[in-house]
């Protein structure tokens, strides 16, 4: 016990004296490793080890290494510690040593214990600035034997020169490129760069990425954008910079416009609407003289057709508008009449015969082919006669006299009631042709036409006495219709 306690002392003096001869070696030699504690001649035992550094420039800053190995090929049991460690640049006089502030996790520090040779080394990590030159470090140890006769040895823990040069902070770099659809960031932090926070700003909101030397990423950034929207915009800041992209004229560029197509028949209008897939939802707006509709379409849907039927008053051209936020397409029909009313004049005459009532109906196209009239003729008593007058047609004949008393015809044009015809027989004009009932009536004094079965002369005569008279039922009236169809 008493041994171990001189032991101790003596190593504190020879720790102390290590480090004086630590520091007058580096006055004398450029680097030394090796010592071994010496009484006379005669060797008690020998410790070796060596010291070098590894740097490595990073964010504009040297990035030094040591470590400290024990490469003694002694066979005693000892135990090594490091006496103190310091370093030393170009600035110092040979005599000026410093200590080294290393990194956390550091192992190499003053009374570490030096693992034994093959098992390890001690190693710590300064960081000097980019413009040191070169660095050397000074690792003293001493060992003491802990078996046998006792023995101390120590080593000066001298390193090389460690030449460094210049090492510059290379900066932090934003790249914004963009579609119609998104703004791409690209972020770089070189591997001589420093740790960087970027922020990436849209009208949307902010995002922030963080990233450490060597390291990149792109980022997308989906462009929003709706009518009455600022020209979209993005701005990547960080410590050392900005970088900001807008989009002008992003409206006109990007953004596909709604499109309208109007055509008109003479029946109804065909309009289509569509939005592109490159738009915005559109409320479009449809008006015509019978009111307006509304419609709205998302970009990308299908195209929708309309069909409003044309409405028109005989004085103001059938009109068409479909309104939308960005534009309007106006549409009038000209010469709508000339184009598609087509006319007829229907002319017709009702008379009476002696055993039935005549008639007789003219359809004269005016305009446009004319169109057809559907007439019937419905008798008091029988069946009634439907007739079908197409366009240049003339259309004649008869609707027999039936039944007992008074009898007439009624005269329906397009389902409509448009006149009476009351029949009358003439006794005098009729001579030898009783009546349909065989009952003697008394003459009248109407002239109207005999039926044709009689005498061709009484049938004239009594044309004539019609003529002069106007004895019969005349029908006059003009239809018209819209022509024309998709």
């Amino acid at each position: 016990m008493h041994i171990k306690q001189s032991l101790k002392r003596l190593a504190a003096l020879l720790g102390a004296a290590a480090v004086g001869t630590a520091a007058a070696a580096a006055v004398a030699v450029p680097a030394q490793a090796e010592d071994s504690h010496r009484s006379g001649a005669r060797t008690w035992f020998s410790v070796t080890t060596d010291v070098w550094g590894e740097a490595e420039c990073k964010s504009g800053e040297w990035h030094v290494t040591w470590y400290l190995e024990d490469t003694s090929e002694t066979d005693r049991s000892y135990d090594h510690n490091v006496i103190s460690v310091g370093y030393q640049t170009e600035g110092d006089k040979q005599w000026q040593w410093h200590g080294p502030d290393f990194e956390s996790g550091a192992t190499l520090a003053a009374a570490a214990e030096v693992p034994a040779n093959g098992e390890g080394a001690l190693s710590g990590t300064q960081v000097l600035p980019g413009d040191t030159e070169w660095v050397r470090l000074a690792a003293p140890t001493l060992a003491i034997t802990t078996s046998g006769f006792p023995a101390l040895s120590a080593t000066l823990g001298f390193s090389d020169k460690l030449l460094l040069g210049e090492c510059t902070l290379e900066p932090s770099a934003a790249t914004v490129t963009s579609s119609c659809t998104e703004f791409t960031v690209l972020l770089e932090v070189p591997q001589n760069g420093r740790t960087t926070e970027f922020a990436v700003a849209t009208a949307a909101g902010e995002e922030t990425h963080t990233l450490a030397p060597g390291e990149s990423t792109t980022v997308t950034v989906p462009i929003d954008y709706d009518r009455g929207s600022e020209d979209p915009r993005l701005e990547v800041t960080w410590p050392d910079g900005s970088s900001e992209l807008v989009l002008d004229d992003y409206g006109t560029a990007c953004v596909g416009l709604a499109e309208v197509a109007v055509v008109a028949d003479c029946i109804e209008f065909k309009v289509v609407l569509s939005v592109p897939e490159n738009g915005l939802t559109t409320e479009f707006t449809v008006a015509t003289a019978a009111g307006e509709e509304t419609h709205t379409l998302a970009p990308g849907d299908a195209p929708l057709e309309l069909f409003p039927l044309v409405a028109y008053d005989g004085q103001t051209e059938p009109w068409l508008e479909v309104t939308w936020p960005e534009g309007s397409v106006p549409f009038a029909f000209e010469d709508y009449d000339a184009q598609c009313i087509a006319y007829s004049d229907l002319t017709g005459t009702l008379w009476s015969e002696c055993d039935s009532v005549g008639y007789e109906f003219l359809n004269t196209a005016v305009q446009n082919g004319g169109v057809p009239f559907d007439v019937r003729l419905e008798p008091s008593t029988g069946d009634a006669v439907p007739l079908t007058i197409e366009p240049e047609a003339h259309v004649e004949g008869a609707v027999p006299v039936a039944g007992d008393g008074e009898f007439s015809v009624d005269v329906y044009i397009d389902d409509e009631l448009e006149d009476t015809f009351v029949w009358e027989y003439d006794a005098a004009a009729c001579d030898g042709t009783p009546p349909p009932t065989g009952e003697e009536s008394t003459p009248v004094a109407q002239e109207q036409l005999p039926t044709t079965g009689s005498s061709l002369t009484v049938a004239v005569v009594a044309a004539a006495a019609l003529a002069a008279a106007g004895a019969a039922v005349y029908i006059v009236m003009r239809r018209r219709r819209t022509a024309g169809t998709w």
